[in-house]
């Protein structure tokens, strides 16, 4: 996992991997009354999912670098590491690609589960 290939063999390193979610988000303020050890499981509490990181590199790459295959590499990746919750459309918050891609792989399952019945 990390590593996205494109066409003609390359490999990519995403540069903003799942750890840049967590990255991003500031710290909290310690407090000189308060142990260390409890900051670090507020912190821990705050971290976001596997889905939510890699969602945050597939909207990177969408949005930012505009690199559509980089995209799907990171959304498909947040759709396999999804809870059935979020793996549900969410109209107001999904945008038109990871819409495409649970619909994608809500058919899929649905194509698995059929097959194992027959």
């Amino acid at each position: 996992m990390g590593v996205l290939r494109t066409g003609a063999g390359q490999e990519h390193l995403p540069a903003a991997g799942p750890a840049m979610a967590a990255k991003s988000q500031p710290a909290a303020p310690r407090s000189p009354h308060v142990p260390a050890n409890s900051h670090k499981h507020q912190l821990a509490a705050k971290k976001p999912s596997g889905f939510e990181s890699w969602r945050n590199v597939g909207d990177h790459y969408l949005r930012e670098s505009g690199d559509v295959s980089l995209a799907v590499a990171g959304y498909s990746e947040a759709i396999n590491l999804a809870s059935r919750k979020e793996r549900a459309i969410l109209p107001g918050q999904d945008n038109w690609l990871v819409m495409a891609l649970k619909l994608d792989a809500q058919s899929q399952e649905r194509k698995h589960v059929s097959s194992e019945k027959n």
